[in-house]
């Protein structure tokens, strides 16, 4: 019997089978897809730590600096960026400082599968897991190439994504559609400064989210754009409509064939308990207000290990660590969310002087904790309530 058997091999699972064979755990890691890693539905833009330690609480920021010191390496780094402008409907409202990485995920990901199958994780890849029973004995059926298998283990992980197959044996609470983003990304070509990443917030082209355009330093660029789960499935949008407008609107030439897409969470964290463990976009790590996941996924892996390791009670240390900010992010992207669907509403932000305009669109993108973070607040709120005596 395996002390844990996670399911998904993403940023969360893979970080997860890595710290566990470091505790000395005896893992096995389960994943569908037949290749290691990909595809990749993701921007693979990562603000560093050293300007995320300028916005979060301390206790994340150590978490977070764990996370990127032991996956980032020089070969899975493609790109600096130095710049983040912003464009609001079709008007930029400037750049400001944004220091941060585009990595190939997939390479990063794979690099942590290999240095966790080194250590002595047992790695299983095109294997699907129909079913998880936990309870005194954990086990799940694995459909692989070789036929059906029973896999037991003392604990269980979901690292699945949203919703996990996990999420009934972990007794977890589900997201409405607008907690959740539907997300496109492709592969592009385009004229664009490559220190410069771009967000376009226009309700228009993106309602509940945001589109983006990423350099990869090589005259490639990673694109694509969100759509809140209510405008994508019964706001009478097609998705894959937009997705062409934008790539027509910033005349981007698509260098891959297909447009892929996953569905991302952004609602907070999920409410759950029980002896199964959730962990990454599974319990909901997404931050609400920019759709960034890759390290809160590893933060919440490194959470779940250590509390295996202590005995400790993991969705306690979760919501302990990561409740507070995440109920934070989660109330400004619901104050957010009248203009992120109204696009006149946003055409209003630009009436707003850009230096503040400029510091509330910063603080929501990275995030921010700091007592300037209320600033946003204090500009949306008369907006929403001006807009709502108007109708």
């Amino acid at each position: 019997m395996m002390d844990l058997a996670i399911v998904g091999s993403g940023p969360a699972g893979s970080f997860a089978a890595l710290e566990a064979v470091k505790a000395g755990l005896d893992v096995v890691l389960i994943d569908k897809k037949s290749i290691r890693y990909g595809p990749i539905v993701c921007g693979e833009l990562l603000p560093s730590k050293e300007l995320l330690s300028k916005y979060i609480p301390r206790h994340l920021s150590d978490l977070l600096a764990y996370t990127l010191d032991s996956t980032l390496t020089n070969d899975v780094i493609l790109n600096r960026i130095r710049r983040l402008n912003v464009v609001i409907g079709d008007e930029s409202i400037g750049t400001f400082p944004f220091d941060s990485l585009v990595i190939d995920k997939g390479a990063m990901i794979a690099h942590v599968i290999d240095e966790a199958e080194n250590r002595g994780a047992t790695v299983m890849f095109s294997a699907t897991v129909t079913n998880c029973e936990a309870g005194a004995r954990q086990r799940c059926v694995v459909k692989g190439r070789g036929g059906e298998s029973i896999i037991e283990a003392r604990r269980i992980m979901g690292a699945d994504a949203y919703p996990s197959i996990l999420s009934k044996a972990a007794n977890a609470t589900n997201f409405s559609p607008r907690d959740l983003i539907v997300a496109t990304s492709q592969r592009a070509l385009g004229k664009f400064d490559e220190e410069e990443a771009i967000i376009i917030m226009d309700p228009k082209l993106a309602p509940g989210g945001y589109a983006w355009i990423f350099p990869r330093g090589d005259g490639s660029l990673n694109t694509g754009l969100g759509v809140r789960g209510d405008a994508a499935w019964s706001g009478g949008n097609d998705l894959l409509e937009l997705h062409r407008r934008f790539i027509e609107r910033f005349n981007l030439k698509p260098i891959q064939r297909g447009v892929l897409s996953k569905t991302i969470p952004v609602g907070g964290l999920i409410n759950a308990s029980g002896d199964a463990y959730l962990v990454g976009d599974a319990v909901g790590s997404v931050i609400p207000t920019n759709g960034a996941g890759i390290n809160p996924a590893m933060i919440t892996s490194k959470l779940a290990i250590d509390a295996i390791h202590n005995g400790s009670d993991y969705y306690m240390k979760l919501n302990e660590a990561f409740g507070p900010f995440m109920r934070k992010m989660t109330n400004y992207r619901r104050i957010a969310d009248p203009f992120l669907y109204d696009h006149d509403l946003m055409k209003r932000l630009l009436k707003l002087p850009r230096p503040m305009l400029r510091i509330a669109m910063r603080d929501a993108v990275m995030g921010s904790t700091r007592k300037s973070s209320d600033l946003l607040i204090s500009i949306l709120g008369p907006l929403i309530h001006r807009k709502t005596a108007l109708s």
